[in-house]
């Protein structure tokens, strides 16, 4: 069985690299199968071209960590994004769009500091849709009622909500 103690003891640092990827492997994989195995209503069907692209983002950056010079950087840069990915999935099929905002514009931030990969074009552009809209400038001026100003307060809330329904 391979392992980072293992791997440290080669001395081979792509193997280090790889080992350290085993677990974001498996997530970015769980994401994908999810998203493929849901059946999509009318509301979330206009959701897939970005999904698409999203996974097509991911498995580009996946296939060249292991190997990249700044592998520290990608791979935190990586984490933030496929939990992103993820925090907006659960509000997809949650239909709970209020709180997708949020992770939303988290992982549009993320999506643009990845503009150095050819995908990155068409998924800006799917990701600004909703980030034009008459609600956006409530946002921006006003705040939002209903929802937390930043991802970190939104996920120590659904840590209590989870908390609390136990």
């Amino acid at each position: 069985m391979l392992s980072l103690g293992l791997a440290n003891l080669t001395g081979n640092q792509h193997l280090i690299n790889a080992v350290k990827c085993v677990g974001l492997i498996r997530l970015s994989h769980q994401q994908w199968h999810d998203e493929t195995g849901l059946k999509y209503s009318d509301k979330t069907r206009c959701f897939i071209p970005v999904l698409e692209s999203l996974r097509t983002l991911e498995r580009r950056i996946l296939a060249m960590l292991v190997e990249s010079p700044v592998f520290d950087v990608l791979f935190e840069l990586y984490k933030k994004l496929i939990d992103d990915h993820i925090s907006d999935w659960n509000g997809l099929v949650s239909s709970q769009f209020d709180d997708m905002l949020i992770s939303w514009r988290s992982l549009s931030k993320h999506v643009k500091k990845l503009k150095d990969f050819d995908d990155m074009k068409n998924l800006e552009r799917s990701l600004s849709w909703s980030l034009n809209s008459q609600r956006s400038l409530l946002w921006a001026y006003g705040g939002h009622p209903f929802s937390p100003s930043s991802v970190e307060i939104y996920r120590k809330q659904q840590q209590l909500e989870q908390g609390t329904s136990l």
